[in-house]
């Protein structure tokens, strides 16, 4: 009744550790018992046989006591075979007498030599039954004393490919990107795009109201073809000397003054319109039909996508190690294990003296849009010559005052028993190490459980939780 209502409100893993503590303590319980009662059991017969020694010894006394008539009853038995032949007469009754005496010693004596081994016989059973008794007690307390199996996880060390990396962490930008804005004020009469929308080069995307700026260009225009006009007649008239040269120079000077105006009132007019620099995706319109604006505000964001760069710093000792051209894998957290490939396209000529570190610039190929500007992103570049190492889980590696150890499994009959090994570590990478020395691939090494371990432990093996074994671990997403 008490348990069933403790355990209403006790948590699964709590009853389960005290139902595990009330066996324990039974398993004791009964073992001290047993062995208590095997004990005075054996004390009970051990006195037994003590008791059949003694009875023996004191039969054997007697015996030697008898065994002096037995002799002289066999002397007695020998004088009356020689005198058989003789006359028997009074002198021979006193001898017969004897010879009944000794008679009577003799089956005194074959009574005491029975007594004597029935004593032997229980004094041997006595004591093997103690032996056996005494070998059952000490084998029951080495099997209580025995150390229990420690439940483990393993992993088949295995050799991989170790290449050596230059790792750091940047940001995305795009090759060409502009956050575009009107060069004038006015009011908003045209939108042509959408927000999102990929757009090419020299698309109108918003115009500002025209006010008196067409009708002006036309007027500069019409003046422009008269003075045009009058520039070629005084020039006809110049060749038959009918005008001066100054007429002539006076129309060019107009002509060019008009032109100068249309192109002044083309330029004042392109203001008041929105085009895209460069083909690319819009971002998210930021103004609305019939809206004021006043010179540089922002109408929306243009984006060149694909190929996309990411900027990275490296301390100046590790500039040695980078060429251009050189391979360079990109992952971001937005898209978990999957890594962008692009090559290094330009490494900074100046270190920043307040950090000590050379900005360097890859590209990365993104046809399918994957990746956009301003992603924080980490970039790991491949230098050196691959090598292959021994890897493991860092939690099978146990750090002792000696140096680095790990817990192999080696099968020793129906036992699997934990064999300790001093290994030598290597570089690290993720949730890895590399083994250089100590350990062969292909051993069964503990991964976790391993601090309840010694030399020679015996141990079970549940591998249905593994460790973390990923060379590039992701940050969990939240």
């Amino acid at each position: 009744m008490f348990i069933g209502s403790v355990g209403a409100w006790l948590p699964k893993t709590t009853l389960d550790a005290m139902h595990m503590s009330w066996q324990a303590g039974f398993a004791t319980l009964s073992l001290i018992y047993g062995i208590g009662a095997i004990f005075s059991l054996v004390m009970v017969l051990l006195g037994a046989g003590f008791a059949a020694q003694v009875f023996g010894d004191r039969v054997r006394s007697g015996g030697l006591i008898t065994r002096g008539h037995g002799i002289r009853a066999r002397q007695i038995r020998k004088t009356v075979a020689n005198w058989k032949s003789d006359q028997v007469g009074w002198r021979m009754k006193e001898p017969l007498k004897k010879q009944a005496g000794s008679n009577h010693a003799g089956n005194g004596l074959r009574h005491a030599v029975v007594q004597q081994r029935h004593a032997r016989w229980l004094s041997d059973r006595a004591i093997t039954i103690s032996a056996i008794l005494l070998s059952t007690l000490c084998q029951t307390i080495a099997a209580a004393a025995a150390e229990p199996a420690q439940i483990v996880s393993t992993m088949r060390a295995g050799l991989q490919d170790w290449q050596p990396t230059l790792d750091a962490v940047g940001n995305l930008r795009a090759e060409r990107g502009v956050n575009l804005a009107f060069e004038a004020s006015g009011i908003v009469s045209k939108i042509n795009f959408v927000s999102g929308q990929s757009v090419a080069a020299g698309d109108v995307l918003a115009q500002l109201r025209l006010n008196d700026e067409p009708g002006r260009l036309a007027q500069l225009k019409a003046q422009a073809r008269f003075a045009s006009v009058s520039l070629a007649r005084d020039a006809r008239l110049l060749q038959s000397k009918t005008t001066s040269n100054a007429v002539v120079d006076q129309d060019q000077s107009n002509l060019l003054a008009l032109m100068g105006q249309i192109d002044a009132q083309q330029a004042m007019i392109a203001e008041k319109t929105l085009a895209a620099p460069f083909a690319g995706q819009l971002g998210i319109r930021q103004i609305d039909l019939g809206e004021f604006l006043t010179q540089g505000t922002f109408v929306v964001t243009l984006q060149s996508l694909d190929p996309i760069d990411v900027d990275f710093y490296i301390p100046q000792q590790q500039l040695r190690d980078l060429r251009v051209g050189m391979q360079a894998i990109v992952t971001v957290d937005g898209w978990g294990d999957r890594a962008f490939t692009g090559k290094l396209q330009a490494i900074t000529p100046q270190v920043d003296q307040a950090s000590r570190t050379v900005v360097v610039r890859a590209q990365i190929e993104n046809h399918d849009h994957a990746l956009i500007p301003g992603m924080f992103a980490s970039v790991r570049v491949g230098i050196g010559v691959v090598q292959h190492h021994v890897t493991l889980p860092i939690s099978a590696i146990s750090a002792t005052t000696y140096g680095s150890t790990v817990y192999v499994i080696r099968n020793t009959g129906k036992d699997r028993i934990a064999h300790q090994l001093l290994v030598t570590t290597g570089p690290e990478r993720g949730d890895q190490v590399a083994i250089l020395s100590g350990l062969s691939p292909g051993e069964e090494v503990v991964t976790a459980g391993q601090l309840k371990l010694h030399e020679g432990t015996p141990v079970v093996v549940n591998n249905a939780v593994q460790p973390d074994f990923a060379a590039h671990p992701q940050l969990p997403q939240e």
